[in-house]
């Protein structure tokens, strides 16, 4: 280990090498590698020096490399700075010094003047250090001319107020100085830039804010209104700018407007001043009034004014104590007649001497005028004056600058009247109709000359743009209304039929519109179509006529048929046509007396020769337009034509010749029947050269060709139409084709033939659809079909093409509902209550329908659901008055169940199983059963039993419909057999409580 020697006092002490901390009166000095020597007596004096009077603690720190004989101690200034050693370490924070406090900074030593904090030193305070000595101040001390107070123990500043040369100031705890605008004691002071507080007017635009203030002797900002060197002014409440101009000093506590004249710095005017022109005057009495803005009515010059009382001149419309005036651009109250246009209003309205507008009607300088009552706008045109407490109408003239008249008046071509009576009617319109140079007019109630259509005492009339009322044919397109309407030498426009100067006219019935082109007249009370021709003014034809190049006839005799369409055959430019009854002209196929005819669909025309029609069919209509039948010849060729829709047949044929039967051969593709020989499906035919018969052919069995299937006799004759062939019936076309997979109308049936061309029966799925064809014949079915016998227990439904209903179907306006996999009828009975308040307490022989009508309740279910319209009270009627119901005692026997259910048209069967329902259920066929409990209420006691209704089965459950409802739903079978009445009343007919009920 290595040591060094440092020196206490006046001894060497050996240390090691590292850094050795040495206390002494708590002052902490550290030394570096250079050894240092000073006298016991600086080092005494060093240890006072770190004791200040608040036992502020002294750093010295140590000169490094410096030369172990060159000592440093005292004031030493170095690089402009001062410094102070002690045994060569330099000073740092507050040091005793001679009695005196330094402060030198405490990382670089330096000594440290001004006012400085020494919040970075231990101590809460700000002192002052003389910038020439270093030492710090106490007690009162000039700074730049300030006199700043610090205490004379401490050497703190204390800020607040304080004096300069040139003033009060404010010092911060920091020493500076305040400057511009500041809080202080309850009031805002101004300090200009150098610190110095200012008093009276400033103008604080250099500060920041646009506005001058005022501060009182003390510096505090003054607010509201203030007495200042004779002169009252006013300063804004917040912000304690002086104010100038008008200012209503209501909110200051006086209830008064002022003058705050900016031409002599903002004092308040006392007497009078003019402003933009105009002369304001304002009170001289004492007290709080001085000063006050004299507002209301001024006059200057002759002319009148009205000051508002925040001092602006009235200008435009205003409303005074009640009443409107008019000001103009300078002020001046306006009298007499004022266009408003300048202020954006357009009307006039008048003013009387005072200035006051006026209202309704008024006698203004020999003359009557109306101003309306809300706005006192001058009036003119036709004015109704009852709201105005005058029943009349009346014309106040523009060209007259609105005066009343009261003779008459031309306006738009039109002379008006009016009453010159006195009283109050004088001046009044003299409405209605008006006759004017022959023509007449209808003058409204306000005055208006009715012009258009108008509906006067329930009647329409016309008058034109002039007003003049029009009379006979008048088209209205003038206003917008494309008809033309007739009006009577009265005015009184027509509707309906009308004879007009030696023609027929058809008016419609709401709009009076004339109509044209044919016309159905049923509408007007007469049965009949015409035709008023848009050529002759609407005129209707008692002849004939053209349209379309089309000829209609139309009768010309007396009464309601004159003029009526002539129906049926007629002509036109491209041939004969057919008129129906409604006028339009028959296009396709018509049967006319016994015949058919075909017409054109576009030229409407009846046409010739061979017609293909829409539904396939190939016919032939003769030069008199009638469809051929049977054997034709056409053109020198030969046509055989279906008898009975005269379709054009081809391929084999069967006919009769001289009662012979013989084979013939029409082309398939011209339908022209062939002679001699032909090859035919690749075999060889003979016909007969004369007659067409067939005389012979190779032909022979089952043949194949192009993969078609035909079938020759042993004569060769090819086989057509239905045959039985070996076990089945197949069925050839014309073309001797067998048919396969396809439905086949043959006349009194429709056949289905299979694949292999052989005809089905019984129950097949054909394309995704079920169809049920008859066991024998192979007709098939549609309609409810029971296949019991085809052995399937169900009861199902098919459409008109044969395939099977599934879900809910609406038959014969009932819904019947079929399972929707397998198509099994759903009986669903219509419920009844035997308690329904309809009929529940109505009584038959002492006992009420509620009690003990559950036979006849479910009797009516039953029927209801076969489609019958059945209640309760229905079936308790005819049970009790032909048969047993309520009779011998309450309710109804099995004998009396089979008499009510054969009159409502369904036999009754008795089930004698829990099998036998389910059978009848799956079949659609409901059941009726007598219980006992717990199927009624055990209350009733032993003997009572009542009657159910069961409509379908499901998974070894019935579904009950209870006329008392209590036990309605879903029950399992078994559940409903084992508790089956046992008694005898209810099994007297077929020995078992449980029937079927079949319609």
């Amino acid at each position: 280990m290595r040591f060094k020697l440092y020196k206490s006092g006046k001894f060497w002490i050996a240390a090691t090498a590292a850094s050795v901390a040495i206390i002494t009166s708590g002052v902490q000095v550290l030394a570096d590698d250079t050894s240092s020597s000073m006298s016991s007596t600086e080092q005494s004096s060093s240890s006072n020096a770190g004791s200040s009077a608040a036992g502020q603690s002294v750093t010295l720190a140590s000169t490094a490399n410096t030369d172990v004989n060159e000592q440093k101690n005292g004031w030493v200034t170095e690089s402009g700075a001062k410094y102070y050693y002690k045994d060569n370490v330099k000073a740092t924070g507050q040091q005793d010094i001679d009695g005196k406090f330094y402060l030198f900074n405490k990382d670089t030593g330096a000594m440290e003047t001004g006012f400085q904090s020494m919040q970075s030193y231990g101590q809460d305070k700000v002192c002052y250090f003389d910038p020439t000595t270093g030492a710090m101040a106490h007690g009162d001390t000039v700074v730049d001319g300030v006199t700043y107070q610090i205490d004379q123990y401490s050497g703190a500043l204390q800020s607040g107020w304080a004096s300069s040369n040139a003033g009060k100031v404010y010092v911060n705890s920091d020493g500076s100085l305040v400057k511009g605008q500041k809080y202080i004691d309850g009031g805002w002071r101004l300090f200009d830039n150098n610190g110095v507080m200012q008093t009276g007017f400033q103008d604080l635009s250099a500060y920041g804010p646009n506005k001058t203030m005022y501060f009182d002797q003390d510096g505090k900002a003054v607010y509201g209104q203030q007495y200042i060197n004779g002169q009252y002014y006013v300063f804004s409440h917040n912000e304690g700018a002086l104010l100038t101009g008008f200012q209503d000093l209501k909110s200051y506590g006086q209830d008064k407007v002022v003058y705050l004249d900016p031409n002599n710095g903002g004092a308040m005017v006392h007497d009078s001043i003019i402003v933009d022109g105009i002369s304001y005057h304002f009170d001289t009495n004492g007290g709080w009034h001085n000063g006050g803005l004299i507002s209301g009515w001024q006059t200057k010059d002759g002319e009148k004014y009205y000051i508002q009382n925040n001092g602006a001149v009235s200008k435009g419309q205003q409303y005074i104590n009640g009443k409107w005036y008019f000001f103009d651009d300078n002020g001046v109250m306006q009298t007499g007649f004022v266009n408003l246009s300048s202020i954006g209003v357009n009307k006039t309205m008048y003013y009387d001497k005072d200035g006051a507008a006026l209202y309704g009607q008024q006698y203004i300088n020999g003359q009557y005028y109306v101003f309306s009552r809300n706005e006192g706008a001058l009036l003119t045109g036709f004015q109704d004056l009852k709201s105005y407490g005058q029943d009349k109408v009346v014309y106040l003239d523009p060209n007259n600058g609105g005066a009343m008249v009261h003779d008459s008046v031309t306006v738009d071509g039109v002379t008006y009247h009016f009453d010159t009576n006195g009283g109050w009617h004088n001046g009044g319109l003299v409405s209605g109709w008006q006759t004017e140079n022959g023509k007449k007019y209808y003058v409204q109630s306000n005055g208006v000359a009715s012009k258009g259509q108008q509906h006067i005492d329930g009647k329409w009339y016309f008058f034109d743009d002039s007003g003049v009322m029009q009379t006979g044919f008048v088209n209205l397109e003038s206003i917008g209304v494309n008809k033309t309407m007739y009006y009577d030498k009265n005015g009184v426009a027509l509707y309906g039929q009308q004879y007009i100067n030696g023609q027929y006219y058809v008016f419609s019935h709401n709009e009076g519109a004339l109509l044209t082109g044919f016309q159905s007249l049923k509408d007007y009370g007469q049965d009949k179509l015409v035709y008023l021709d848009p050529n002759n003014g609407g005129a209707m034809v008692h002849d004939s006529v053209v349209v379309g190049g089309v000829t209609y006839n139309f009768y010309n005799g007396d009464g309601w048929t004159n003029g009526k369409l002539l129906t049926g055959w007629s002509t036109s430019t491209n041939g004969k046509v057919y008129v129906n009854a409604d006028g339009s002209l028959k296009s396709g196929e018509l049967k006319d007396d016994g015949y058919w005819y075909y017409f054109d669909s576009t030229t409407h025309t009846m046409q010739t020769g061979f017609i293909s029609l829409s539904d396939g069919r190939k016919v032939y209509y003769s030069d008199q337009g009638r469809m051929l039948y049977g054997q034709q010849e056409i053109d020198g060729a030969h046509y055989s034509f279906d008898d009975q829709n005269g379709d054009m047949q081809t391929g084999f044929l069967r006919i009769s010749v001289n009662g012979q039967k013989q084979t013939v051969y029409y082309d398939p593709t011209t339908g022209q029947q062939v002679f001699g020989d032909q090859v035919i499906n690749g075999f060889n035919y003979h016909f007969n050269e004369t007659t067409g018969a067939l005389e012979s052919t190779d032909a022979r069995g089952w043949q194949t060709i192009d993969g078609q299937h035909y079938y020759y006799d042993d004569q060769g004759m090819p086989t057509i139409g239905e045959t039985h062939i070996g076990n089945y019936f197949y069925y050839f076309d014309n073309n001797g084709v067998m048919q396969t997979d396809a439905f086949v109308n043959l006349g009194s049936k429709i056949g289905y033939y299979n694949s292999y061309g052989e005809m089905v029966y019984g129950q097949q799925y054909i394309s995704g659809k079920y169809y049920l064809f008859e066991r024998y014949s192979g007709a098939m079915q549609t309609g409810f079909q029971d296949l019991h016998s085809y052995g399937e227990s169900k009861t199902v439904y098919y459409e008109n093409d044969g395939s099977m209903v599934h879900g809910d179907k609406t038959i014969n306006g009932v819904t019947y509902r079929f399972d929707n996999n397998t198509g099994a009828l759903y009986f669903t009975p219509t419920y009844y209550s035997q308690k329904d308040g309809r009929w529940g307490n109505i009584y038959f022989g002492g006992y009420s329908m509620a009690s003990s009508a559950c036979v006849m309740a479910s009797i009516a279910m039953v029927s209801t659901g076969y489609g019958n319209t059945v209640t309760p009270l229905d079936t308790a009627w005819y049970g009790h008055t032909y048969s047993g119901f309520d009779k011998y005692g309450s309710g109804a026997d099995q004998a009396t169940l089979k008499d009510v259910a054969n009159h409502y048209g369904m036999s009754v069967n008795g089930l004698h199983s829990a099998s036998d329902i389910q059978n009848s259920l799956e079949n659609g066929r409901p059941v009726l059963i007598a219980v006992q409990a717990p199927f009624i209420p055990w209350s009733w006691g032993s003997g009572v039993t009542h009657e159910i209704v069961l409509s379908q089965y499901s998974n070894g459950n019935v579904y009950v419909s209870d006329p008392l409802g209590t036990t309605s739903g879903w029950h399992n079978i078994n559940d409903v057999w084992n508790n089956r009445s046992m008694e005898g009343g209810d099994s007297d007919v077929f020995g078992t409580p449980a029937v079927q009920l079949v319609k």
